[in-house]
């Protein structure tokens, strides 16, 4: 190829760029044209948005995508989308500064939110002039940073509806003097506001607050007076002043509420449910440190005698009372009506205290966890188990003392005057999904077999005796042919939703 001069290879580049650019805008039409005929491009607006909001969302999980904003340079019709959709935009990660920055510029005029995945690091520049549409607080951040937060923002909340503050729990507990007047869903763990502020909540979480730090009782009351379409509460670890704090005179009704959750001193939860009015649909759940009697925290003039409670299970540090037509050993947590709990060993004073919260009668299946028959007292268990004279089903993890509970279920000769303990006992079941019970053969088929026998004798028969994970083979249905009407086994480890992380 002969040399050109200077000016005609400047000019045979031109025009090979000019053919290029045609070229590439050629192509680019024919690549756009064949985008336009696959499914997606036939998704309206509305559906991309979705999309691409499921996208943002991966942002904010545990796990981010190497490429975090790769959906928006797929093509110029989804990057347009994106660009146009403020409400996409909405929430601000104040430990991402670049992100943060884009963000707020992207959301326009939507109403925004804030979170924070870790403490160590924060941007809070350029927040106060977007203060008006801030919806929602979500932050974990170390107190300096908090108070670093709010002074950004100014004291222009009228718009925040949800706030949650955390702070590190080796961090002191922090104080925020801030107006929480318009906010509905509060939840803050060791933080604490100016309680009297507070109003018009429908989900309200307190955790981690002393004394001097926690609302008092009366604030708690006020709050509460002043919330009536409260739905959830829950009170961790906050410990009111109790001295000369008394339940209001009139109690306060709590129509909404879904769920309550309160974790302290027998006194503190006596004093609370004694000023509230609750729906019979809430579900309660209690923990105490340690207590002596249910009625210590539990007020007798309460209407715990539900009949939707059909299924009492039983540990050592706790009793869970669960509404009828749950599966055997559920551990959904709607299925909890009423769950006690305690550090310490609480079965037998449970098992004593219960008639006087509770119809023994609507119970029809007794559910043993393992450790639940630990330090048990037989005397207790007898008493129990007159008292549920409806009891058809009884289920029992794995245990290692079951000598006592065959005695009490064995039938007497002659039978009391009230007849025999449990009469319409017809199912006992033993093992549980998930745990393994690979001695039961050795150390309790030939009492149960007596059991079985007894009660047979004595016309109070199983109908059915399951055997699951209990490492048994056919044998064991044929010892226990002629007194019993059917004998289940079943091997197989079924492992409850709840635990299958741990095993991968």
């Amino acid at each position: 190829m002969p040399l050109l001069s200077p000016s005609a290879t400047q000019q045979k580049r031109e025009v090979l760029l000019t053919e290029e650019k045609h070229l590439a805008d050629a192509l680019s039409d024919i690549r756009t044209a064949l985008n336009d005929l696959t499914a997606v491009a036939s998704l309206p607006t509305e559906i991309l948005e979705e999309v691409f909001g499921i996208c943002v969302s991966w942002l904010y999980g545990h796990q981010k995508p190497k490429y975090r904003l790769a959906w928006t340079q797929v093509c110029r019709t989804w990057r347009r989308i994106s660009f146009n959709s403020a409400r996409l935009w909405h929430c601000i990660d104040l430990c991402d500064s670049r992100l943060a920055h884009e963000f707020l510029i992207r959301s326009k005029t939507a109403p925004i939110s804030i979170v924070s995945a870790s403490p160590l690091k924060l941007c809070t520049e350029n927040l106060q002039p977007h203060a008006n549409r801030l919806q929602a607080i979500d932050v974990f951040l170390f107190p300096d940073d908090m108070v670093s937060l709010f002074d950004s923002i100014g004291p222009n909340l009228s718009s925040l509806t949800h706030m949650s503050l955390r702070i590190p729990p080796v961090s002191s507990n922090l104080i925020l003097e801030i107006d929480v007047s318009n906010v509905t869903r509060l939840m803050l763990d060791c933080v604490a506001i100016p309680w009297d502020t507070c109003g018009g909540l429908t989900y309200m979480s307190l955790r981690g607050l002393p004394t001097e730090y926690a609302p008092s009782l009366p604030q708690l009351f006020t709050i509460f007076k002043s919330s009536p379409d409260l739905e959830y509460v829950k009170l961790e670890c906050i410990a009111p002043a109790l001295a000369d704090d008394h339940p209001p005179t009139d109690s306060i009704s709590l129509p909404k509420l879904r769920e309550l959750v309160i974790s302290g001193k027998p006194p503190l939860i006596h004093t609370l449910l004694s000023g509230l009015i609750l729906p019979i649909s809430a579900r309660l759940q209690f923990n105490c440190p340690t207590f002596d009697d249910l009625n210590a925290f539990l007020p007798a003039d309460q209407h715990w005698r539900r009949p939707e409670i059909s299924t009492l299970r039983l540990s050592r540090r706790a009793a869970n009372f669960i509404q009828v037509g749950a599966a055997s050993w559920s551990d959904e947590h709607l299925d909890s009506l009423i769950s006690l709990s305690s550090s310490s060993p609480t079965n037998n004073i449970i098992l004593s205290g219960l008639t006087s919260i509770l119809d023994l009668s609507h119970i029809t299946t007794i559910e043993l966890s393992s450790g639940a028959l630990f330090e048990l007292q037989p005397n207790f268990v007898w008493e129990f188990l007159t008292q549920t004279m409806n009891l058809n089903c009884l289920r029992i993890a794995p245990h290692y003392n079951l000598d006592e509970l065959f005695h009490v279920l064995t039938p007497l000769l002659p039978p009391s005057d009230s007849g025999h303990v449990c009469p319409h006992l017809t199912t006992i079941s033993f093992g549980k999904p998930g745990e393994m019970w690979g001695d039961f053969g050795d150390l309790w088929l030939k009492p149960l077999f007596a059991l079985a026998k007894a009660r047979h004798t004595n016309s109070v028969p199983f109908s059915l005796v399951e055997f699951k994970q209990c490492k048994l083979n056919q044998n064991t249905v044929e010892l226990f042919d002629g007194i019993v009407a059917g004998v289940s086994i079943c091997e197989q480890l079924n492992i409850p939703p709840s635990r299958r992380s741990i095993f991968g």
